[in-house]
């Protein structure tokens, strides 16, 4: 487990880069665009660190090790001023305070309110869903001549278990 955790951070360091290259860095800053009815952000990586943002708390309640769900943190802040100053502006240090601090923090109303940090959710995942062309569909024919397979193994193998009896 912690060695697909590693590599599912380094598989999302890279993503993050990658797109800070195309939607953040220098001219193409364009983190702090949102759509303006909504408030959700118009890029890939800054939806994608407000719903990190929106996860902090989540996460103590859903693992005891959360070591590389801040290594996430640390990579998107790496990536150069524009990334640091979009987690600075979304008051990502003072909710990192507030996490530790739990109960004790006279803060928990203020940093604990997301509001600021919406976020859009696919509403299809395409994550294992073959393409089109590539999904088989089975004839009656097929299913019949499965279904006929299956059966006869069944009988096959319920036969040579006599000795249950």
């Amino acid at each position: 487990v912690g060695d697909m955790k590693r590599f599912v951070v380094g598989v999302l360091s890279k993503a993050i880069r990658v797109l800070y290259e195309y939607e953040g860095k220098g001219p193409n800053n364009r983190l702090f665009e949102a759509d303006e009815k909504t408030k959700i952000p118009t890029t890939i990586l800054a939806n994608f660190m407000n719903c990190c943002i929106s996860c902090i708390f989540e996460s103590k309640e859903n693992t005891r090790d959360y070591t590389e769900f801040f290594k996430l943190f640390v990579e998107i802040a790496s990536c150069g001023h524009e990334t640091a100053g979009y987690l600075i502006q979304k008051q990502v240090i003072g909710r990192l305070m507030d996490f530790f601090y739990e109960r004790i923090s006279p803060m928990n109303e203020i940093f604990r309110n997301m509001e600021d940090v919406p976020f859009k959710e696919p509403t299809v995942s395409e994550l294992g869903i073959p393409p089109e062309e590539k999904i088989k569909v089975r004839s009656a024919w097929e299913e019949m001549i499965q279904r006929r397979l299956e059966k006869s193994r069944i009988d096959h193998h319920s036969a040579h278990k006599s000795y249950l009896w």
